[in-house]
């Protein structure tokens, strides 16, 4: 996968921070004495608002779009959902991020910044786009999985995201997209194919 789709990808994940973000300088400009809604304002809320429909427009095409043209049928031999494994730490972030924001300081749009960097490139350098909120809100979970596939005894191992909960369908088949990603998207909304 090319760096610019893997940016892409990890930028949606910032999607609701940058959603609190905007909230939270729309009610800074409204009522504070201080602020105005004067050209930088402007530009910051403009920003964050371009920011929003790009990334909310990729994270769409992600989820309906299948991740590849083909797909294989598995049999879940092992199931563990990690969604609040990761959803916490981020959901932390945010408010940290929200909380400490202020438009009249250059310093609370540089440091969050710089952070967004410096997280960017572990999620990218380790593959880690499975960590992604903005897909939770989506209604898709995200499992470490063991399966088997072409009635073969040999186990694989992989993540998936999934709207329904697979953990409901050990030794069922299911039907899932193979990924370019480090990780793969359950094809359809039917809970497992039928036999």
């Amino acid at each position: 996968m090319k760096l610019i789709k893997k940016i892409l990808l990890y930028l949606t994940a910032f999607n609701p921070m940058v959603f609190l973000l905007l909230l939270s300088s729309i009610i800074q400009i409204q009522f504070s004495d201080e602020l105005s809604w004067n050209k930088q304002n402007i530009i910051v809320i403009s920003s964050f608002l371009i920011f929003l429909i790009i990334t909310f427009i990729i994270a769409v095409i992600f989820v309906k779009k299948p991740l590849r043209n083909d797909s294989c049928k598995v049999v879940l031999i092992e199931v563990k959902n990690l969604t609040d494994s990761y959803f916490l730490g981020y959901f932390a972030l945010f408010v940290m991020l929200d909380l400490s924001f202020d438009l009249m300081s250059l310093e609370s749009l540089i440091i969050p910044a710089i952070l967004i960097i410096i997280i960017g490139v572990v999620y990218i350098s380790n593959d880690l786009y499975y960590i992604n909120p903005l897909f939770n809100l989506f209604g898709y979970k995200f499992f470490d999985i063991k399966y088997q596939k072409n009635n073969v005894n040999k186990q694989y191992s992989g993540r998936i995201f999934s709207k329904n909960n697979l953990e409901k369908y050990i030794d069922e088949e299911i039907e899932m997209d193979y990924s370019i990603y480090n990780f793969s998207k359950q094809r359809n909304e039917l809970n497992k194919i039928k036999k």
